[in-house]
């Protein structure tokens, strides 16, 4: 069944997305983006600089965010924005869960909008990061006042 705008209440759960990042993706999201600090790759470099481990980045713990709403939404839905802010340190081999909270809904254009409010948590229950994320859902009636 497809999600719609009309389904989703304010304050209901998404459904938590887990995810258990390794070396492998790491490496591959380092070089995807570009983002070659040696605190993503190298372990000497990293435990030299005071981390435990090489560290994840940010924009791939906050792409796991993004993931989550759209799973939630069936695939069904258009982000429109979203933003996180990094908070603590997570490491490859670290479980990580996206929960949230539908935290407000509205129309606007003759679109449906919903607004997440995520987090990412580590195994060890620190927030690694959270932030909002804007969807569009599809109407059951199409809004047709703009047209």
């Amino acid at each position: 069944m497809e999600l719609t705008y009309e389904d989703v209440k304010e304050g209901s759960g998404i459904t938590p997305l887990v995810k258990n990042p390794g070396y492998v993706q790491l490496v591959k999201w380092a070089n995807a983006q570009g983002n070659l600090g040696e605190t993503h790759y190298d372990r000497d470099y990293a435990k030299a600089s005071g981390l435990e481990d090489v560290i994840l980045q940010g924009p791939l713990l906050g792409s796991f965010l993004g993931q989550a709403v759209e799973e939630w939404a069936g695939y069904v839905g258009r982000i429109r924005r979203y933003t996180w802010r990094n908070q603590n340190m997570a490491y490859p081999g670290d479980t990580l869960t996206v929960t949230g909270t539908v935290a407000k809904k509205w129309m606007q254009d003759g679109e449906g909008l919903v607004e997440c409010a995520v987090e990412l948590r580590s195994q060890r229950d620190d927030v690694i990061v959270a932030g909002t994320c804007a969807i569009s859902l599809p109407l059951k009636t199409p809004d047709r006042s703009s047209a």
